[in-house]
């Protein structure tokens, strides 16, 4: 029955119609997820002051200098959002949605190259269904785009080991530099993919990762970036580089978190495919014991243990950092659900591993549980927009701080400030103390104060500590605070 649905539908579709569903997938609800984290408002405020001032190489932050991650992103979400004269909800998550779709064809490209037609096309519609991208593609957030250069920067690799006479080298160093300018030192590690598959293959067939000339050119490109920082603010650009680049990826010490975190970021960020890598992983890297000369096989595992290594390892544990591990687990789902063929014994008569009859069931069903997952993720996803909007909006507060003075500066307490200043389309200061509070105050003749009702019932009653500062917002005090009525 299966396959008569199959050959009705042309299934797996053709990479045109993959993109054009993955477009209309991720069009769901695009654009109105509400910021309420500095995180979410960071790039859309840094390409705004991009269009207002219009400083490309030194854009500000909420009207100060930033340098912790490169600009990028600020600069597509600027250029999406050049024709309409500002940055919007939409806009600023365009360049993140578009990353993902290309994403979903490179991928598609990845695993036609390593296997067959067949398998690159249900890789792309694996990797369009994984959560992790899915959500990321909505979100103005660099981890989407960088995922979609590492994606490429692999595929130059494979066409480097195909033909090792080609130039393929240079797009190979050109795309993992472009990685490193979507988010920072992250955006390298196809360079540890590259190292990693070269080591493994080192008997095999001979190729080169030209490291003479790429690597000055990949050191060239991503110093670019330094110098350019170094001209606005050389001391933020050495905090940056030490504290914000690579202290932010150093190892570990916890031994709990080092085995709980990964794992519950993982069965999120792949979800809903995760549940077959216990059996589709295994069936690859026994399928290359068995066959070594396949080294298309090694390069998704090597691949994937990379990226879950490095990442695992370092020192901050959040879901968007395991973005990358989509397209290595797609490959390996492509080629398991679409290039496996029943074994032979030695004696002539066949048998089926169990992980192959497992495969050959989810093969035969593919269809109904991708349309399933299509379906999950944009119902999903519309819930889960409409409960984040109802929790975080800013409507409400939007107009209580614009009647008062709307030349009084805004003072935040509790809550995050880049948001605010996102929607109010001004600078905004955030305090985290009470001595903070009225030193803020004492700056101008008159400010409008957010603070969160919590730290504000602590300010009445005298105390001095410092609050914890929290990244939702709570019932809220707005209030026009004049020099005169301070003390």
């Amino acid at each position: 029955m299966s396959n008569r649905l199959a050959r009705v539908v042309r299934w797996p579709p053709a990479p045109p119609w993959i993109a054009l569903a993955a477009a209309v997938l991720l069009g769901v609800e695009l654009g109105a997820r509400v910021f309420t984290s500095n995180d979410e408002a960071r790039f859309p405020l840094l390409a705004q002051d991009i269009l207002t001032r219009g400083d490309w190489l030194w854009p500000r932050l909420n009207g100060v200098g930033y340098f912790n991650k490169p600009p990028l992103l600020a600069w597509l979400i600027a250029l999406v959002s050049w024709p309409a004269g500002h940055v919007t909800q939409l806009t600023a998550v365009l360049p993140s949605a578009a990353a993902v779709v290309a994403t979903v064809l490179l991928v598609h490209a990845l695993a036609r190259d390593l296997f067959d037609a067949e398998a690159g096309r249900i890789a792309a519609l694996v990797t369009m269904t994984t959560q992790g991208l899915f959500f990321h593609a909505h979100l103005a957030l660099p981890d989407a785009l960088m995922t979609c250069f590492i994606t490429a920067s692999v595929w130059m690799l494979v066409r480097m080991t195909l033909e090792p006479s080609g130039r393929w080298w240079i797009g190979f160093y050109g795309f993992a530099a472009a990685a490193f300018w979507a988010k920072g030192p992250a955006g390298l590690l196809p360079l540890a993919i590259g190292l990693a598959y070269r080591l493994a293959t080192r008997s095999g067939r001979p190729w080169s990762l030209r490291l003479g000339p790429g690597l000055p050119l990949l050191g060239g490109l991503v110093a670019l970036w330094w110098l350019v920082g170094t001209f606005a603010d050389s001391h933020a650009v050495r905090e940056a580089v030490v504290t914000d680049q690579l202290g932010w990826y150093r190892p570990r010490g916890n031994i709990l978190v080092l085995l709980t975190g990964p794992v519950r970021n993982l069965a999120v960020a792949l979800s809903p495919w995760v549940l077959l890598a216990p059996v589709a992983i295994p069936a690859a890297v026994l399928a290359y014991r068995r066959d070594r000369t396949r080294s298309a096989l090694l390069l998704p595992l090597v691949w994937l243990a990379v990226t879950i290594t490095l990442v695992a390892f370092s020192h901050e544990q959040r879901l968007r950092y395991y973005a990358p591990v989509a397209p290595p687990m797609a490959l390996v789902m492509g080629w398991w659900l679409g290039s496996r063929r029943v074994e032979r014994r030695k004696d002539g008569g066949t048998r089926a591993p169990w992980s192959e009859t497992v495969a050959g069931r989810v093969r035969g069903a593919l269809p109904f549980v991708w349309l399933a997952s299509v379906a999950a993720f944009a119902i999903g996803y519309h819930l889960e927009v409409t409960r984040h909007n109802a929790a975080g909006s800013y409507d409400q507060l939007l107009g209580r701080v614009r009647a008062f003075d709307g030349a009084a500066p805004v003072v935040v307490w509790g809550f995050p400030e880049l948001p605010l200043a996102f929607y109010l389309d001004r600078t905004v200061t955030r305090v985290h103390t009470e001595p903070q509070l009225y030193a803020a105050l004492e700056r101008a003749p008159s400010a409008v104060v957010v603070a969160t009702e919590s730290n504000w019932a602590r300010r009445r009653k005298g105390e001095a500590s410092a609050p914890r500062a929290a990244e939702a917002i709570d019932p809220v005090q707005v209030v026009l605070v004049r020099r005169a009525a301070r003390h």
